[in-house]
């Protein structure tokens, strides 16, 4: 019959190792300070008459978060009067404040498809991002039409949305 003798380094190596694992050892306090990064989902839809710049919408950061932007996804259509304009081009922006200073990050949908029925054409768009936003800082999205049709736009009737994924950590 063997015996086996543990010292008191031993034992007690054990039994901190026993509480870990049913949850009841002491915190470390580091895992305390990592905080979990919170998923965020946007989503902003508009629709318009007559306009050449329209808002999609604002998002106000909470206090003690900052926001990260990850990507963003833009869909609409654009109904014309008359012919179709063929330079248009359309831009959202998202409008982020960090450190006090504004900066703006375009994403510019491209055509596509054509309805020659209906006069109308469809665009999409989307960008990987990392873009970043202070709390208590108000982050804004808008858009434009610019076409050659003069003083304003010749769009009759607009419809876009834009989807913004990323997530709130803590500041």
């Amino acid at each position: 019959m063997k015996r086996y003798i543990m010292t008191m380094n031993g034992f007690v190596a054990q039994f901190i190792c026993i509480l870990i694992l049913i949850g009841l050892a002491p915190s470390t306090g580091f895992a305390d300070q990592q905080k979990p990064n919170e998923p965020l989902q946007l989503f902003y839809e508009t629709s318009a008459s007559k306009v050449e710049e329209f808002d999609l919408g604002t998002y106000t950061v909470p206090s003690g978060k900052r926001l990260v932007i990850q990507f963003a996804s833009a869909y609409g259509m654009i109904d014309w009067t008359g012919s179709v304009p063929k330079d248009e081009v359309v831009t959202l922006a998202i409008e982020t404040t960090v450190n006090g200073q504004s900066a703006t990050y375009y994403l510019t949908p491209l055509e596509i498809h054509y309805n020659s029925a209906y006069v109308s054409k469809t665009y999409s768009g989307n960008q990987q991002m990392d873009v970043y936003a202070d709390p208590d800082t108000t982050v804004t999205i808008k858009g434009k039409v610019d076409s050659s049709c003069g003083n304003g736009t010749c769009a009759d009737s607009l419809t876009f949305s834009i989807s913004i994924s990323g997530y709130l950590e803590q500041k």
